[in-house]
Order: C-alpha cells, then sequence, then structure tokens
C-alpha cells in the first residue's frame, strides 16, 4: 500500500479519542468529585469501630443537617452489586436519615479493607459537626 493512503474501510481517530487525549483530560475526568448518593444505597462498612449514639452531639449535628444540610461530604467505596459501603461519615447519614433527606454528599474512593480501616480510624473525631 503506498505511504499517505489508507485501506478501504480504515479511519484516522479525530483528535477528540482518548487515544491523544491530553494527560491533563485524563486527570480531570478521574479526579475525586462530590456527586449525590441515595442514602438507602449506603450499607455500613463491616465491624465499623464507633457507634453511632443519639446523644447530644447527634443532636446537635441532626440540627445543623436540617438547616445546612450535610457540610462535609461522606465517603464511601463502591460494592460489586452496584450499591457503596460508609468508610467515613456514618454520623452525616444517620443525621441525613432523620432529616428525612434521601441523599447525602459523597466521595468514592476506590479502597481495600485496609485501605478503608486506616481512613476510617484516622479521621480526626473531635468537634464533629456536618
Amino acid at each position: 500500500m503506498p505511504r499517505g493512503r489508507l485501506k478501504e474501510g480504515m479511519s484516522i481517530p479525530s483528535l477528540d479519542d482518548d487515544v491523544f487525549a491530553s494527560d491533563k483530560k485524563k486527570a480531570l475526568d478521574n479526579a475525586e468529585r462530590v456527586i449525590e448518593i441515595k442514602l438507602n444505597s449506603i450499607s455500613d462498612f463491616p465491624n465499623h469501630p464507633f457507634k453511632v449514639k443519639e446523644d447530644e452531639e447527634m443532636l446537635d449535628l441532626i440540627e445543623s443537617v436540617a438547616r445546612s444540610g450535610v457540610v462535609m461530604p461522606v465517603i464511601v467505596r463502591p460494592v460489586e452489586d452496584g450499591s457503596y459501603q460508609m468508610v467515613v461519615g456514618h454520623r452525616r447519614k444517620y443525621a441525613s436519615e432523620k432529616n428525612g433527606r434521601t441523599t447525602v454528599p459523597a466521595l468514592i474512593r476506590n479502597l481495600n479493607d485496609d485501605e478503608a480501616t486506616i481512613i476510617m480510624v484516622d479521621k480526626p473525631r473531635s468537634k464533629r459537626k456536618c
């Protein structure tokens, strides 16, 4: 086949094709972003070490969510069946449910059990607000 000619049925990918996507575009496409996730699609993390209690601090959080919504997104990880598992934000989820909300802002991260556990126990537990 002569140089510069394409075989019949062949085409050259356009500049918009993923083959030529810039590293910056790829990074933006894969960047974490906050999305609203349905509360009923989020299950608790197995053996979560912290228990959600309806104490004075929780009542304050419930009131705060009623006023302002959830300000700090929860962190979830995807499950094979298309649902999510809570990593960080059990209290915000509970406060949202108590306010009749059906969704919560969330960051989705692909984490194995060890990574999820480290993030879960590493989060500061003082001055909890939404």
